[in-house]
């Protein structure tokens, strides 16, 4: 069942990170473009070169959200094997620690409910990384970009 999560996981980070793939590919051209009309009308502060609008358009516009969920997803594929061999691990030795009552044996209920339980809290702090990664690094309109330039 957990190979079946992780394919999904797999799957869908590569739809993304295909969705980023696509999505910077022709954004260069598209930037330059955008520059030289905004210089022909005067839009662009003077002291903005070309490398930098370029720069400032690719942060403002490109698919950022799509890279950062294709990377959150790989991470949860990644960190899933991890989770349930430390958990197995950490409740096989609370348990012997414990007394070994018969109750809390491995493979009965309460094992399967905290091995189901940390997986999906692995997952969730994960997600909730990768989102503050992903907002710590926001960018702005491309006006604020290109004043955060000049």
């Amino acid at each position: 069942m957990i190979l079946v999560v992780i394919t999904i996981c797999l799957v869908v980070a590569f739809i993304f990170a295909l969705r980023t793939f696509t999505g910077y590919r022709g954004l260069t051209a598209e930037a330059l473009r955008e520059y030289n009309y905004r210089r022909e009308d005067g839009l662009v502060p003077t002291n903005v070169t070309e490398t930098q609008f370029v720069t400032a358009y690719r942060r403002a516009h490109g698919p950022r959200g799509a890279a950062y969920i294709a990377i959150t997803m790989i991470g949860v594929c990644l960190i899933t094997p991890v989770l349930l061999i430390a958990m197995q691990w950490g409740y096989e030795y609370l348990w012997r620690w414990s007394g070994q009552p018969r109750e809390f044996e491995p493979g009965y209920l309460v094992w399967q409910f905290m091995l189901f339980g940390g997986l999906l809290a692995g997952w969730a702090v994960t997600a909730f990384m990768g989102a503050r990664i992903y907002y710590r690094g926001a960018s702005g309109t491309l006006d604020d970009e290109l004043a955060r330039i000049a």
